[in-house]
């Protein structure tokens, strides 16, 4: 049988929090080659911000249908930690294999 194996699964997990000069640039940055070597999904959550940071983020998923993407927002701010917890149980109930997790307001050239 040549069956081929199934590829491990990866979320990219985007903490934002008063992303919107940022976020945008940080989604580029992400090779599109992660998503042949793996089962790929891109989260973005972002933390109760008062700017455009959830719009960019739907914006972005709008505009690369190709690309499996969720884009969430806190109903208020649950702090740095308290992010971080909602994005590893999202990848627990939805059992991914790697949690590879990026800043969206990282400073970025």
């Amino acid at each position: 049988m040549n069956e081929r194996p199934e590829r491990q699964r990866l979320l990219i997990f985007v903490i934002a929090y008063y992303a919107e000069s940022t976020l945008r640039r940080v989604l580029e940055r992400i090779p599109s080659a992660i998503f042949q070597e793996f089962d790929c999904e891109i989260l973005v959550v972002d933390d109760a911000s008062l700017d455009r940071t959830f719009a960019i983020g739907r914006e972005y998923k709008e505009n690369h249908p190709d690309i499996p993407m969720t884009v969430l927002r806190n109903e208020f701010n649950r702090g740095y930690g308290g992010n971080q917890k909602i994005g590893y149980a999202y990848a627990i109930a939805e059992d991914f294999d790697f949690v590879a997790m990026l800043h969206g307001a990282s400073a970025v050239a």
